[in-house]
């Protein structure tokens, strides 16, 4: 993925976080890249935006192994103009 086309997924999902489809792109994206801590802060946010996936299965699954990967834990997020509400 070109990184204009990054930059317009990182746009849509700062306008719609609660869209999985949206989320697991972008974070899928940022894995790609190498980049599991800005993939775990999107599922993060989104999991946020939607509570009712909280403690689903796979999606806890996805969390800690980004977490783990990316050695997140006590780091903050990075990403260029997030949403931190």
């Amino acid at each position: 993925m070109s990184d204009k086309a990054l930059a317009d997924f990182e746009q849509a999902f700062r306008l719609e976080p609660a869209q999985f489809q949206l989320a697991n792109q972008l974070a899928s994206t940022y894995e790609r890249r190498q980049r599991p801590c800005d993939a775990y802060f999107v599922m993060l946010e989104h999991v946020k935006e939607n509570p009712a996936i909280a403690g689903q299965p796979a999606m806890e699954t996805r969390l800690l192994r980004l977490l783990d990967q990316g050695k997140c834990a006590g780091k903050r997020d990075t990403r260029q103009g997030v949403s931190r509400r």
